[in-house]
């Protein structure tokens, strides 16, 4: 099942999450295998939420560092803090070196949850870093229940069988 193309207006919530993005221009959320944007470059963009914890940059990876091994190796380029809605923000941006891929990730504290988003860029696709971190600058926090959340997911036409058995047992259960 394929939801409906976002255009660059749209406000659009990856179905189970408390967080919307707007997400760039080209990115269309698909719900197959499992719920993310995506361009036809071959990038992604993910919206995860995580039990809310509070940020702390000193413990991340430096610029100039290599964070991960094997295919997950990834050169840090940026680390900062900002904010985005008034909430503690950490955007982070690399380049994982074996798969060639440049990496963006922002850490959101919010109300509720921890927003996590995370896109990868094939090098050479045509996406450029400032649209994905106008994607993320434009999270906001939408508070939902578990229930609420499952009930959402359970209705999207997500493919459930590809998560993760813990989630599985949670969505079935409600």
């Amino acid at each position: 099942m394929l939801a409906a193309p976002a255009t660059a207006a749209e406000r659009q919530t990856l179905p189970g999450t408390s967080w919307s993005i707007v997400p760039p221009d080209g990115f269309e959320l698909k719900l197959e295998p499992v719920a993310m944007f995506f361009h036809p470059s071959g990038a992604m963009l993910l919206v995860i939420d995580t039990p809310l914890k509070p940020l702390d940059i000193t413990k991340m990876a430096k610029p100039g560092t290599i964070s991960g091994q094997g295919k997950n190796a990834m050169r840090i380029d940026e680390l900062r803090e900002t904010t985005v809605d008034g909430r503690r923000t950490i955007l982070l941006r690399g380049h994982a070196t074996v798969r060639d891929l440049d990496v963006y990730s922002v850490y959101i504290e919010g109300e509720t949850t921890m927003d996590t988003i995370i896109a990868s860029v094939p090098t050479g696709a045509a996406v450029e870093n400032a649209d994905l971190e106008k994607a993320a600058l434009s999270a906001i926090e939408t508070p939902k229940t578990i229930e609420e959340r499952i009930a959402i997911l359970k209705g999207s036409g997500c493919d459930q069988n590809a998560f993760p058995a813990k989630i599985n047992y949670k969505i079935d259960r409600f």
